[in-house]
Protein backbone atom coordinates (compact mmCIF):
# COMPACT_ATOMS: atom_id res chain seq x y z
CA UNK A 1 0.00 0.00 0.00
CA UNK A 2 0.92 3.68 0.03
CA UNK A 3 2.54 5.49 2.90
CA UNK A 4 -0.79 6.91 3.99
CA UNK A 5 -2.52 3.53 4.05
CA UNK A 6 0.38 1.65 5.65
CA UNK A 7 -0.74 0.86 9.23
CA UNK A 8 2.88 1.08 10.38
CA UNK A 9 2.93 4.73 9.33
CA UNK A 10 0.08 5.59 11.73
CA UNK A 11 2.33 4.41 14.58
CA UNK A 12 5.27 6.52 13.44
CA UNK A 13 4.09 10.09 13.92
CA UNK A 14 3.03 10.50 17.54
CA UNK A 15 -0.21 12.34 18.39
CA UNK A 16 -1.06 13.55 21.89
CA UNK A 17 -4.22 15.28 23.04
CA UNK A 18 -3.99 18.81 24.41
CA UNK A 19 -6.27 21.56 25.64
CA UNK A 20 -6.49 24.79 23.69
CA UNK A 21 -7.48 27.87 25.68
CA UNK A 22 -8.85 30.67 23.55
CA UNK A 23 -10.74 33.91 24.03
CA UNK A 24 -14.48 33.69 24.44
CA UNK A 25 -17.21 35.82 22.92
CA UNK A 26 -17.39 38.16 25.90
CA UNK A 27 -14.45 40.32 27.06
CA UNK A 28 -12.31 38.46 29.59
CA UNK A 29 -14.03 35.14 28.88
CA UNK A 30 -11.99 32.07 27.94
CA UNK A 31 -13.05 28.81 26.29
CA UNK A 32 -11.16 25.51 26.41
CA UNK A 33 -11.32 23.33 23.29
CA UNK A 34 -9.95 19.83 22.59
CA UNK A 35 -6.79 19.81 20.52
CA UNK A 36 -3.92 17.58 19.41
CA UNK A 37 -0.25 17.82 18.52
CA UNK A 38 1.25 15.36 16.04
CA UNK A 39 5.06 15.16 16.27
CA UNK A 40 7.66 13.64 13.92
CA UNK A 41 8.41 9.98 14.55
CA UNK A 42 12.11 10.62 15.13
CA UNK A 43 11.41 13.22 17.81
CA UNK A 44 13.36 15.97 16.05
CA UNK A 45 12.82 19.56 17.14
CA UNK A 46 11.85 22.30 14.72
CA UNK A 47 11.09 25.99 14.95
CA UNK A 48 8.45 25.48 12.23
CA UNK A 49 4.95 24.19 12.97
CA UNK A 50 1.80 23.46 10.99
CA UNK A 51 -1.60 24.81 12.03
CA UNK A 52 -4.13 22.39 10.50
CA UNK A 53 -7.81 23.41 10.65
CA UNK A 54 -10.73 21.13 9.81
CA UNK A 55 -13.87 21.98 7.84
CA UNK A 56 -17.37 22.89 9.02
CA UNK A 57 -19.24 20.15 10.82
CA UNK A 58 -16.13 18.08 11.46
CA UNK A 59 -13.51 17.81 14.15
CA UNK A 60 -9.74 17.59 14.38
CA UNK A 61 -9.85 13.89 13.38
CA UNK A 62 -12.36 14.24 10.53
CA UNK A 63 -11.72 13.42 6.87
CA UNK A 64 -8.03 13.47 5.97
CA UNK A 65 -6.93 15.39 9.09
CA UNK A 66 -5.19 12.45 10.81
CA UNK A 67 -3.28 11.24 7.75
CA UNK A 68 -2.39 14.76 6.64
CA UNK A 69 -1.05 15.59 10.11
CA UNK A 70 1.06 12.42 10.11
CA UNK A 71 2.37 13.10 6.60
CA UNK A 72 3.36 16.67 7.39
CA UNK A 73 4.98 15.67 10.67
CA UNK A 74 7.22 13.03 9.13
CA UNK A 75 7.92 14.66 5.75
CA UNK A 76 8.49 18.21 7.01
CA UNK A 77 9.88 17.23 10.39
CA UNK A 78 7.54 19.66 12.12
CA UNK A 79 4.84 19.39 14.79
CA UNK A 80 1.26 19.71 13.55
CA UNK A 81 -1.29 21.44 15.78
CA UNK A 82 -5.04 20.88 15.54
CA UNK A 83 -8.14 21.97 17.42
CA UNK A 84 -11.80 20.96 17.26
CA UNK A 85 -13.97 23.97 16.42
CA UNK A 86 -17.60 23.37 17.27
CA UNK A 87 -19.09 26.31 15.36
CA UNK A 88 -18.64 27.46 11.74
CA UNK A 89 -18.80 31.12 12.84
CA UNK A 90 -15.72 32.92 11.53
CA UNK A 91 -15.15 34.90 14.73
CA UNK A 92 -15.34 31.78 16.88
CA UNK A 93 -12.95 29.94 14.57
CA UNK A 94 -10.45 32.78 14.44
CA UNK A 95 -10.41 32.95 18.23
CA UNK A 96 -9.83 29.19 18.34
CA UNK A 97 -7.01 29.54 15.80
CA UNK A 98 -5.41 32.30 17.87
CA UNK A 99 -5.45 29.97 20.87
CA UNK A 100 -3.86 27.21 18.80
CA UNK A 101 -1.14 29.60 17.61
CA UNK A 102 -0.40 30.45 21.24
CA UNK A 103 -0.04 26.75 22.04
CA UNK A 104 2.40 26.33 19.16
CA UNK A 105 4.40 29.35 20.31
CA UNK A 106 4.69 27.76 23.76
CA UNK A 107 6.19 24.69 22.03
CA UNK A 108 8.98 26.79 20.54
CA UNK A 109 7.42 27.34 17.11
CA UNK A 110 8.24 30.66 15.45
CA UNK A 111 7.55 29.89 11.76
CA UNK A 112 4.06 28.83 10.80
CA UNK A 113 2.49 26.90 7.95
CA UNK A 114 -1.24 27.65 7.95
CA UNK A 115 -3.31 24.83 6.43
CA UNK A 116 -7.03 24.24 6.36
CA UNK A 117 -9.73 22.10 4.77
CA UNK A 118 -12.80 23.82 3.24
CA UNK A 119 -14.14 26.20 5.91
CA UNK A 120 -10.79 25.77 7.66
CA UNK A 121 -9.13 27.09 4.49
CA UNK A 122 -11.29 30.21 4.66
CA UNK A 123 -10.28 30.70 8.28
CA UNK A 124 -6.61 30.28 7.34
CA UNK A 125 -6.92 33.04 4.74
CA UNK A 126 -8.29 35.43 7.34
CA UNK A 127 -5.74 34.29 9.93
CA UNK A 128 -2.91 34.78 7.43
CA UNK A 129 -4.06 38.32 6.66
CA UNK A 130 -4.40 39.15 10.36
CA UNK A 131 -0.92 37.94 11.23
CA UNK A 132 1.07 39.39 8.31
CA UNK A 133 -0.73 42.67 7.63
CA UNK A 134 -1.27 45.20 10.46
CA UNK A 135 -4.12 46.71 8.44
CA UNK A 136 -6.10 43.50 9.07
CA UNK A 137 -5.63 43.30 12.85
CA UNK A 138 -9.06 44.90 13.30
CA UNK A 139 -10.75 43.30 10.27
CA UNK A 140 -12.80 41.14 12.65
CA UNK A 141 -13.68 43.26 15.71
CA UNK A 142 -14.99 40.20 17.56
CA UNK A 143 -11.87 38.15 16.85
CA UNK A 144 -8.89 40.46 17.18
CA UNK A 145 -5.52 38.79 17.80
CA UNK A 146 -4.25 39.41 21.31
CA UNK A 147 -1.61 42.04 22.00
CA UNK A 148 0.84 39.20 22.64
CA UNK A 149 0.21 37.68 19.21
CA UNK A 150 0.48 41.05 17.50
CA UNK A 151 3.82 41.61 19.20
CA UNK A 152 5.19 38.18 18.27
CA UNK A 153 4.27 38.69 14.60
CA UNK A 154 5.45 42.30 14.47
CA UNK A 155 7.37 42.39 11.20
CA UNK A 156 9.55 45.32 12.24
CA UNK A 157 10.85 43.38 15.22
CA UNK A 158 11.39 40.31 13.04
CA UNK A 159 13.70 42.30 10.79
CA UNK A 160 15.56 44.19 13.47
CA UNK A 161 15.92 41.72 16.32
CA UNK A 162 16.63 38.06 16.93
CA UNK A 163 14.74 38.05 20.22
CA UNK A 164 12.05 40.09 21.92
CA UNK A 165 10.83 40.19 25.48
CA UNK A 166 8.20 37.47 25.13
CA UNK A 167 10.06 35.13 22.78
CA UNK A 168 11.51 34.81 19.29
CA UNK A 169 9.77 36.82 16.55
CA UNK A 170 7.22 34.76 14.64
CA UNK A 171 6.16 34.78 11.00
CA UNK A 172 3.95 32.86 8.58
CA UNK A 173 5.99 30.85 6.09
CA UNK A 174 3.22 29.26 3.98
CA UNK A 175 -0.51 29.05 3.33
CA UNK A 176 -2.06 25.72 2.24
CA UNK A 177 -5.71 25.63 1.19
CA UNK A 178 -7.38 22.22 0.83
CA UNK A 179 -10.73 22.26 -1.02
CA UNK A 180 -11.30 26.00 -0.75
CA UNK A 181 -15.13 26.35 -1.07
CA UNK A 182 -15.39 29.05 -3.71
CA UNK A 183 -19.18 28.69 -3.81
CA UNK A 184 -22.00 26.52 -2.49
CA UNK A 185 -22.89 23.61 -4.80
CA UNK A 186 -24.81 24.91 -7.80
CA UNK A 187 -24.51 28.57 -6.77
CA UNK A 188 -21.97 29.91 -9.23
CA UNK A 189 -23.13 33.47 -9.90
CA UNK A 190 -20.63 36.24 -9.25
CA UNK A 191 -22.50 37.42 -6.15
CA UNK A 192 -22.39 33.92 -4.65
CA UNK A 193 -18.61 33.51 -4.88
CA UNK A 194 -16.74 33.41 -1.58
CA UNK A 195 -13.88 35.58 -2.71
CA UNK A 196 -13.39 38.01 0.20
CA UNK A 197 -11.06 35.75 2.16
CA UNK A 198 -8.97 34.94 -0.91
CA UNK A 199 -8.62 38.59 -1.86
CA UNK A 200 -7.69 39.49 1.71
CA UNK A 201 -4.98 36.81 1.78
CA UNK A 202 -3.49 37.64 -1.62
CA UNK A 203 -3.54 41.37 -0.85
CA UNK A 204 -1.54 40.64 2.30
CA UNK A 205 0.91 38.24 0.62
CA UNK A 206 3.52 40.84 -0.47
CA UNK A 207 3.83 41.92 3.16
CA UNK A 208 4.68 38.37 4.23
CA UNK A 209 7.99 38.07 2.39
CA UNK A 210 11.01 37.00 4.43
CA UNK A 211 14.28 38.91 4.73
CA UNK A 212 15.46 37.38 1.42
CA UNK A 213 12.33 38.80 -0.26
CA UNK A 214 11.03 35.32 -1.06
CA UNK A 215 7.29 35.03 -1.46
CA UNK A 216 5.32 32.99 1.02
CA UNK A 217 4.17 29.86 -0.86
CA UNK A 218 0.39 29.72 -1.32
CA UNK A 219 -0.93 26.30 -2.32
CA UNK A 220 -4.39 25.17 -3.39
CA UNK A 221 -5.39 21.50 -3.46
CA UNK A 222 -8.63 21.16 -5.44
CA UNK A 223 -10.50 17.96 -6.13
CA UNK A 224 -11.36 17.43 -9.78
CA UNK A 225 -14.98 16.63 -8.82
CA UNK A 226 -15.33 19.26 -6.07
CA UNK A 227 -18.90 20.58 -6.17
CA UNK A 228 -17.78 23.63 -4.17
CA UNK A 229 -15.28 24.78 -6.80
CA UNK A 230 -16.37 24.89 -10.42
CA UNK A 231 -13.15 24.31 -12.37
CA UNK A 232 -13.44 27.22 -14.81
CA UNK A 233 -14.59 29.69 -12.14
CA UNK A 234 -11.85 28.55 -9.78
CA UNK A 235 -9.12 28.88 -12.40
CA UNK A 236 -10.32 32.32 -13.48
CA UNK A 237 -10.51 33.59 -9.92
CA UNK A 238 -7.09 32.28 -8.88
CA UNK A 239 -5.46 33.50 -12.09
CA UNK A 240 -6.83 36.99 -11.47
CA UNK A 241 -5.51 36.97 -7.90
CA UNK A 242 -2.07 35.84 -9.06
CA UNK A 243 -1.90 38.54 -11.74
CA UNK A 244 -2.99 41.16 -9.21
CA UNK A 245 -0.38 40.24 -6.60
CA UNK A 246 2.38 39.91 -9.23
CA UNK A 247 1.54 43.39 -10.50
CA UNK A 248 1.78 44.67 -6.92
CA UNK A 249 5.16 43.00 -6.54
CA UNK A 250 6.46 44.74 -9.66
CA UNK A 251 5.71 48.10 -8.07
CA UNK A 252 7.94 47.07 -5.15
CA UNK A 253 10.92 46.06 -7.29
CA UNK A 254 12.35 49.56 -7.38
CA UNK A 255 12.27 49.95 -3.60
CA UNK A 256 15.78 50.26 -2.09
CA UNK A 257 15.11 47.31 0.21
CA UNK A 258 14.54 45.05 -2.82
CA UNK A 259 17.80 45.74 -4.68
CA UNK A 260 20.03 42.72 -5.11
CA UNK A 261 17.25 40.21 -4.42
CA UNK A 262 15.48 37.89 -6.89
CA UNK A 263 12.23 39.21 -8.29
CA UNK A 264 9.42 37.33 -6.52
CA UNK A 265 6.28 36.21 -8.31
CA UNK A 266 3.61 33.53 -8.29
CA UNK A 267 3.03 31.01 -11.07
CA UNK A 268 -0.30 29.19 -11.40
CA UNK A 269 1.35 25.77 -11.87
CA UNK A 270 3.17 26.24 -8.57
CA UNK A 271 0.04 27.40 -6.75
CA UNK A 272 -2.73 24.97 -7.79
CA UNK A 273 -2.78 21.17 -7.71
CA UNK A 274 -5.86 19.41 -9.08
CA UNK A 275 -6.37 16.00 -7.49
CA UNK A 276 -7.62 13.60 -10.22
CA UNK A 277 -11.08 12.27 -9.35
CA UNK A 278 -11.11 14.02 -5.98
CA UNK A 279 -14.32 15.31 -4.41
CA UNK A 280 -14.68 18.06 -1.81
CA UNK A 281 -13.37 15.76 0.90
CA UNK A 282 -10.44 14.79 -1.34
CA UNK A 283 -11.71 11.25 -1.77
CA UNK A 284 -11.95 9.42 -5.09
CA UNK A 285 -14.52 6.92 -6.32
CA UNK A 286 -13.85 3.24 -5.59
CA UNK A 287 -13.65 2.56 -9.33
CA UNK A 288 -10.81 5.09 -9.80
CA UNK A 289 -7.50 3.77 -11.10
CA UNK A 290 -5.68 5.53 -8.25
CA UNK A 291 -7.09 5.08 -4.75
CA UNK A 292 -7.83 7.84 -2.27
CA UNK A 293 -4.72 7.27 -0.13
CA UNK A 294 -2.33 7.41 -3.08
CA UNK A 295 -4.12 10.39 -4.63
CA UNK A 296 -3.93 12.32 -1.36
CA UNK A 297 -0.28 11.42 -0.93
CA UNK A 298 0.54 12.89 -4.36
CA UNK A 299 -1.29 16.09 -3.41
CA UNK A 300 0.64 16.35 -0.14
CA UNK A 301 3.91 15.74 -1.96
CA UNK A 302 3.09 18.73 -4.19
CA UNK A 303 2.64 20.86 -1.08
CA UNK A 304 5.82 19.67 0.61
CA UNK A 305 7.96 20.38 -2.45
CA UNK A 306 7.45 24.09 -1.85
CA UNK A 307 9.42 24.00 1.35
CA UNK A 308 13.14 24.54 1.40
CA UNK A 309 14.16 21.18 2.82
CA UNK A 310 12.46 17.86 3.47
CA UNK A 311 13.15 18.36 7.15
CA UNK A 312 11.31 21.61 7.57
CA UNK A 313 12.75 25.07 7.97
CA UNK A 314 16.31 25.63 9.09
CA UNK A 315 16.80 26.29 12.82
CA UNK A 316 16.88 29.91 13.98
CA UNK A 317 20.29 31.61 13.75
CA UNK A 318 22.39 31.93 16.93
CA UNK A 319 22.25 35.26 18.72
CA UNK A 320 24.64 37.88 17.48
CA UNK A 321 24.76 36.84 13.84
CA UNK A 322 24.33 39.68 11.41
CA UNK A 323 21.84 39.92 8.57
CA UNK A 324 24.32 38.86 5.87
CA UNK A 325 25.41 35.80 7.88
CA UNK A 326 21.78 34.75 8.24
CA UNK A 327 21.19 35.26 4.51
CA UNK A 328 24.21 33.14 3.60
CA UNK A 329 23.02 30.34 5.88
CA UNK A 330 19.57 30.34 4.32
CA UNK A 331 21.02 30.43 0.81
CA UNK A 332 23.18 27.43 1.71
CA UNK A 333 20.08 25.56 2.91
CA UNK A 334 18.29 26.36 -0.34
CA UNK A 335 21.07 24.76 -2.42
CA UNK A 336 21.43 21.57 -0.36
Amino acid sequence: GTLLSDPRRARMAKTVEIEVVCAGKEPGETVTLPGAVTSPSDGRASDTGVILLHGAGGDLHGGHMNTTAAYFADHLGTPVFRVTMKSPDVNYRLRAAHGLISVALSHGVSRFILAGQSNGARVCCNLFAQLVDPENHDAFPNAKPSAELVQRFDKTKTRQQTTIENGSPARVSSLVLFSYPLHAPGKTSERDLRRDELERAFDAAPKARDHLRRMVPIKFIRGERDAFADASLFDIRVTRLIKKVNAKLKTLEGHPDCKGFPKPQYCTDDVVYVMPGGDHGLSVQKSAAVGTDEAREKALAFVCRSFRTSEGAAPPPPKGKGKRAREEEEEAVDHN
